[in-house]
């Protein structure tokens, strides 16, 4: 995510700020990963958290691109977070498989995301929290040039481009993962073996 520039609507700027906040929720939800959890549909909330976090970072690279030429600006941006989804996803798959699925004695279903996953979620996630823990910390200290040099100055563009492309990394992976963890659980249609 990028730093608001003075342009932006009010609404638009409520709503990136938003998603910096929601970047230190998913950080801490993360941790969550390495007790036993149960396998319910609250599987589900942390990727909406995601997805809502990638719309406000997808709304303020668009908002930072120059008003002349702003698609030909984020062309190469779109192109790094499409590579970043299709490794996302197959990173997500394969963690996915190996998270191990296990029903107690009580009839409740556990997983356990283990230190591999909430390792690769906070690295991924870390980066965008920090530049965002900077950014806030130059609006209050009124360092302008800090804010300024980090809106997409060269090399920060460049920077923020990839702390980006981690994030779409993490998001994609994040969302993946639980539906291989969510086909195992009792009564889901088996899955077809991979083939060899």
């Amino acid at each position: 995510m990028v730093a608001l520039p003075t342009n932006l609507s009010s609404l638009s700027a409520l709503l990136i700020i938003l998603g910096d906040v929601l970047i230190f929720l998913l950080i801490a939800l993360a941790f969550r990963l390495l007790s036993p959890r149960k396998l319910t549909g609250a599987i589900w909330v942390s990727p909406v958290f995601h997805m809502y976090t990638l719309f406000a970072a997808a709304l303020a690279v668009y908002e930072e691109a120059p008003s002349s030429e702003p698609w030909s600006s984020l062309a190469a941006v779109m192109a790094a977070f499409g590579v970043a989804a299709v490794l996302g996803a197959f990173l997500g798959r394969y963690i996915g498989r190996r998270i191990p699925v296990s029903r107690h004695a009580d009839g409740h279903t556990f997983f356990t995301g283990g230190k591999l996953l909430v390792t690769l979620l906070v690295l991924l996630l870390l980066p965008l929290a920090l530049e965002q823990a900077a950014l806030l910390f130059g609006a209050i200290v009124g360092v302008q040039s800090l804010i300024q040099a980090m809106s997409g100055a060269p090399p920060f563009g460049d920077i923020l481009a990839a702390v980006g492309s981690l994030f779409v990394l993490g998001t994609v992976m994040s969302v993946t993962w639980r539906f291989e963890v969510w086909g195992k659980r009792p009564g889901a249609s088996p899955r077809p073996a991979p083939s060899k």
